[in-house]
This record gives C-alpha cells, structure tokens and sequence, in this order.
C-alpha cells in the first residue's frame, strides 16, 4: 500500500444541534413518567411473545402414544444396560464406549422432548426423567474421567 503525502484528512466538525433536536425543558416527574410508560408497554410486548413462544413450543411437540412411549423407554434402557455390560468389561478402553455415550445423549434429548408432552401419565413421565437423570450422571461422569 502507496501513501501519498497529498491527500489530507480533514477534520470532522461537530455537528451543531438544532432545537428539535435539544429535549424540551421538563421536569423529573414528566421524564420518569415517560420512561415507566415506556417499560411498561415494552413488559407488555414481551409477555405477549412469551406467550407465543409458550404456544408455539406445544404446539411443536405432537402428541405421543404411551405404548411408542414405554418401547422408546424400553430401547433407551437397553442402550444403557449395554454401556454398563461394556462399561463392566476390562476388554474395552473409553475409546470403545465414546459412541455409546454419544448414542446416549441422542436418545436423552429425544426422551427429554418425548417427557414434555407426556402430560397424562405422571408414572411413566417419572420414570422417564429418572431414566434421563441417571443417563446425564452417567455421561457427565464419563466425560470427567472417573472410569480411566
């Protein structure tokens, strides 16, 4: 890159303010009323799109039939008997049960998902939540390094 000694960096004159766009001359009060106005028509907008959003999460996640519920509870469980056999198994360093743990995060966040539209079943959703409480224990403890 050439600098050429000719071009001259003008200076940036300040702009002068105009009065429309000085305040106007106004008390404290006037100006906190403003404000809070202001806030509140904003807390206002913000509830309303919570409450979308809300709307929109439920209406994302459909319906699950409790028989399809137990059979995925059922093969999650399987994934994890299956880590704890190898888990059990000297033959098999950390490396070998990394997919597993990864194939169980999978299936935690599907369970997680499946657990928030169960709303009939509070002993199935129970179970499930468990089964994703000890899951996460499980892969957080891997992960830390407590089975080197």
């Amino acid at each position: 890159m050439k600098i050429d000694p000719d071009i001259h960096i003008h200076e940036i004159a300040a702009k002068k303010s105009s009065p429309a766009d000085r305040p106007a001359e106004s008390s404290f009060a006037d100006v906190l009323n403003r404000e809070l106005e202001n806030q509140e028509s904003l807390d206002r907008n913000a509830s309303r799109v919570s409450g979308l959003q809300h709307t929109a999460d439920i209406l994302l996640i459909p319906p699950v039939d409790e028989k399809e519920a137990v059979s995925r509870l059922e093969k999650f469980l399987d994934t994890l008997e299956e880590y704890a056999e190898k888990l059990d198994n000297p033959y098999y360093t950390p490396k070998d049960l990394s997919f597993l743990i990864s194939r169980i995060e999978t299936e935690s966040n599907d369970l997680g998902l499946l657990s928030a539209s169960l709303t009939d079943n509070a002993e199935l959703k129970s179970m499930i939540d468990s089964a994703l409480i000890r899951s996460t224990t499980e892969v957080i403890r891997f992960n830390r390094g407590d089975y080197i």
